[in-house]
């Protein structure tokens, strides 16, 4: 079995030092407050976004050498 690896573009502390940052943004009111429907409306959005620009590619077909 292939062991498939990723890439992160940053670290977890860094990723919850980010986190905790917007928090107090959000406490001082320089963020507005989200809650985690307005952060599934906005994954679906990026999502539709993606399979629209992923369309549009033109595909290209290889063939098989037998």
């Amino acid at each position: 079995m292939a062991e498939e690896k990723y890439e992160r573009y940053c670290s977890i502390e860094e990723s919850i030092i980010q986190a905790c940052k917007e928090v107090n943004l959000m406490r001082k009111g320089l963020l507005p407050k989200r809650n985690w429907r307005d952060l599934w409306a906005e994954l679906e959005q990026e999502l539709a976004e993606e399979e629209k620009s992923f369309e549009r590619q033109p595909q290209k077909i290889r063939a098989v050498a037998k």
